[in-house]
């Protein structure tokens, strides 16, 4: 009977982290696409609730109010740190934008803080496996800034091109890996 239980459950989680990576992937959509409207505000916000429910973090059973508190940090810190990165991605000139702004596109901001989610519930399996989190930079990372370009059609990758992706990989697989190992220390840990 325990075994049926654990299969039940298991297949829950799953679903729920699929779910979780394909919202992402709308939510990315929809940031890229429609950058500077307030849509991508109030998806943020939706997207922020509906994890905030769909993984309970402050229910019975949960980590409660502490487990709340570590995924909102877990949030904070990942938007931080890769608007940072972006930023300087911009005043070094491998990204350039025919917009106006400060340090980043209120948009750009707002797609970290979803990714932030997606790492901590969709990609979880990668704080395990930190060859793979380099491995899905190198590429992910990369083809993520050149297809969101393509479409956004306001940001755009230096020239020569293939310098800027393999510039990128070279963040990314270095990135992504140190950020899920994080995610293993107390203050972020689920």
């Amino acid at each position: 009977m325990d075994s049926v239980a654990s299969v039940q459950s298991r297949s829950r989680n799953f679903g729920k982290l699929l779910l979780s990576g394909l919202l992402f992937e709308v939510v990315w959509f929809l940031c890229v696409v429609s950058p500077g409207t307030a849509l991508v505000a109030v998806v943020t916000l939706c997207n922020l609730l509906f994890h905030a429910w769909l993984f309970d973090l402050s229910g019975p059973g949960s980590h409660g109010v502490r487990g709340a508190a570590r995924t909102l940090a877990w949030v904070a810190a990942v938007t931080l740190s890769g608007c940072v990165m972006d930023s300087l991605l911009f005043r070094f000139g491998l990204f350039a934008s025919s917009t106006e702004f400060v340090l980043l596109p209120a948009w750009l901001l707002l797609l970290w803080v979803n990714f932030a989610l997606a790492l901590r519930f969709a990609f979880h399996f990668l704080q395990r496996k930190l060859w793979m989190a380099a491995l899905f930079g190198a590429f992910g990372g990369p083809a993520s800034y050149l297809v969101g370009a393509k479409i956004n059609g306001s940001v755009s990758l230096a020239e020569p091109l293939w310098l800027s992706l393999v510039i990128l990989a070279g963040l990314w697989a270095v990135y992504l890996p140190v950020v899920m190992r994080c995610a293993k220390t107390p203050v972020f840990r689920q």
